[in-house]
C-alpha cells in the first residue's frame, strides 16, 4: 500500500547527493526479535488509512567515491512519534524538518483525516555525518 500524502515524500538534499523517503517499516525489518511483537497494539492512522502504522525515514545517499547506502534513520528520543513528509534543510544536507505525528498519552495515534486535534508538529532532526558509520551498517539515529 503506497503512503497517502499525510506521510510519503521524497525530497532531494541541497547538494544533490543524498535523497530523504519516507517508505512503511514491515515486522521483518524491525530490528526487535521479541516473539510477542506481532501481538502488541500498533495504531493505525485510521480513516481510510489502516494500512498505515509505521512510516520510516530512509535516507540515500551517493557520491563519486562512495558507493551508494540506504540508512534507515531512527529518531532517538521519539518513539511515540510518528514521522512523515521530511524535507531537507536548503542550507543543509545533514538537517531535516518532518511532521510528527505523536501517540496519545495512553497509547492512542488519533485518526489524520478527521481528527484535526491530535498532537502533531513540525520537528527539527539533525543527520550525523553518514561518510563516519558509528552504528549498524542499516540504521541511524537521529536527534
Amino acid at each position: 500500500m503506497p503512503l497517502p500524502e499525510y506521510l510519503g515524500s521524497l525530497a532531494f538534499a541541497p547538494s544533490e547527493l543524498a535523497l530523504i523517503y519516507v517508505a512503511e517499516l514491515t515486522n521483518g525489518i524491525k530490528k526487535n526479535h521479541d516473539p510477542y511483537q506481532k501481538y502488541r497494539y500498533n495504531p493505525s492512522f485510521g480513516e481510510g488509512l489502516t494500512g498505515a502504522r509505521n512510516p520510516a525515514l530512509f535516507y540515500l545517499s551517493w557520491s563519486p567515491s562512495i558507493p551508494p547506502t540506504i540508512l534507515r534513520l531512527k529518531p532517538v528520543g521519539f518513539e511515540n512519534v510518528r514521522f512523515g513528509q521530511p524535507i531537507f534543510d536548503p542550507q543543509s544536507s545533514c538537517v531535516l524538518y518532518a511532521t510528527g505525528y505523536e501517540l496519545t498519552v495512553d497509547g492512542k495515534l488519533l485518526g489524520i483525516k478527521g481528527c484535526f486535534n491530535r498532537p502533531s508538529g513540525i520537528w527539527r532532526l539533525q543527520i550525523p555525518d553518514p561518510a563516519f558509520p558509528t552504528q549498524r551498517d542499516d540504521e541511524k539515529d537521529v536527534s
